[in-house]
Formats: C-alpha cells, sequence, structure tokens
C-alpha cells in the first residue's frame, strides 16, 4: 500500500491503497490509456484532491505527493505514468512537454488551464 499525506508532501503517512483504485479501474492494468488517466483523475478528484496524471515529458513545481505507476502497453511492455496528488488551496503548477490528449495526461480538481499549463489551486 503506498502511503501519502498530502498536506505534507515530504511526509508520507495517510493511508490511500494506489493498487486497489487502480484495479477498480476498468480495464487496468490492460485497458487503455485513457481509461487509466481519467479513472485515476475521477478517483482523486472524488475525493477532494487535485490530480495531474502524466506519461514522461512533464514539470510539476509546487507541494503535492507523487506516484509512479505501470500499466501494460503491450503484452512484452509497461508504459509508466507519474501520478501528482495536491491538497486543494496549494498552488501547484503542472507543464506537459509531450503530446497531448487523454492518452499521455489528464487533470482534474481546481485549477485553469492554458495550452499544456496547468495551475492548480
Amino acid at each position: 500500500m503506498a502511503e501519502i499525506n498530502i498536506e505534507n508532501p515530504f511526509h508520507v503517512n495517510a493511508n490511500i491503497d494506489v493498487n486497489e483504485f487502480v484495479s477498480k479501474i476498468r480495464g487496468v492494468p490492460n485497458g487503455s490509456r485513457s481509461d487509466f488517466t481519467n479513472g485515476v483523475v475521477n478517483h482523486f478528484s472524488s475525493l477532494g484532491y487535485n490530480v495531474f496524471v502524466c506519461h514522461p515529458n512533464h514539470a510539476v513545481t509546487g507541494p503535492y505527493a507523487k506516484l509512479h505507476y505501470e500499466i501494460r502497453n503491450t503484452i512484452f511492455s509497461t508504459i509508466g505514468f507519474d501520478v501528482y496528488i495536491m491538497a486543494r488551496g496549494r498552488n501547484v503548477t503542472a507543464t506537459n512537454f509531450g503530446d497531448g490528449g487523454y492518452d499521455n495526461w489528464a487533470s482534474g480538481g481546481h485549477y485553469n488551464q492554458s495550452g499544456k499549463t496547468i495551475n492548480f489551486y
């Protein structure tokens, strides 16, 4: 079980069972990438958090808790996603430097977006 403290991202100690929620997302780990990104966003948003999910080439600044999850891409490989979870009311900026679309990134919670940059609040 991954444990995360959203209020103090340097100390990881609040219970969130990442594997449990991921296993509930339809099709994961063998489903589509967009099912994964949207499922993660829906899950953490429903718990009252801001969330950013991205396949690498991105940057995030501000206080956050970070998880990494691999989903099956082919029979022989996986693809990795970073999941950033933030308390609402905290200023965090996330920028995607890669391709757009729900296959590679998704966000939820309270935010403003300009192109591939998201400002969470």
